[in-house]
């Protein structure tokens, strides 16, 4: 991870062929990785968390709240700006 990174994706990507491996992707803003997490599961990928320093941020259960939210909000976003919809479900979570 490097210095900028803060934030960490585990999941399994769509179509992968050792399901039973996550991949990660480092992000500079919870933002980033859940939009990420999103356009994963969207893909028929599987989020299963953000961490912070190695703590857990968001587990699967939380992702999947998000989700559902980021679902409800996704055509009011300006632009279909996906960063602003998952900082606005974040602010709602009291996450960001």
């Amino acid at each position: 991870m490097s210095r900028e990174t803060k934030y960490r994706l585990a999941f399994i990507a769509p179509g992968a062929l050792d399901a039973g491996t996550p991949s990660g992707g480092d992000f500079q803003t919870l933002a980033g990785a859940l939009a990420t997490a999103w356009v994963n599961n969207g893909s028929g990928g599987r989020s299963l968390g953000i961490k912070c320093g190695g703590l857990p941020v968001m587990g699967e259960e939380d992702l999947g709240r998000a989700f559902k939210r980021l679902r409800a909000i996704e055509g009011e976003c300006p632009g279909g700006n996906l960063i602003a919809c998952a900082e606005r479900v974040l602010r709602e979570m009291g996450l960001e």
